[in-house]
């Protein structure tokens, strides 16, 4: 954030799109850290369903698709049907 601060104004608009683009990967790791250490359904699948919505945004749809596959078809019925309930809204 400081090298903002100090960039000259020709390099700023350049400098906000790579700090999105990093907090962007870091809220994919995060989020998938949350769907594999997490153990409450709500939290899980809002997890899930965040990383399914932000990969696209990095190109990564695929993954997205898997990542809503994953959590429609997980053992928990719990949190497959919280999933269910978002990805349902999804358009």
């Amino acid at each position: 954030m400081a090298a903002i601060g100090e960039a000259p104004q020709e390099a700023l608009a350049r400098l906000r799109v790579q700090l999105g683009i990093a907090h962007l990967e870091l809220a994919c790791a995060e989020f998938a850290g949350a769907v594999e250490e997490g153990e409450e359904p709500h939290t899980s699948a809002l997890a899930i369903e965040l990383l399914a919505r932000t990969l696209p945004l990095r190109g990564r749809t695929d993954d997205a698709a898997r990542v809503w596959e994953y959590g429609l078809r997980h053992g928990d019925g719990a949190l497959a049907g919280e999933v269910r309930r978002r990805y349902d809204r999804e358009d």
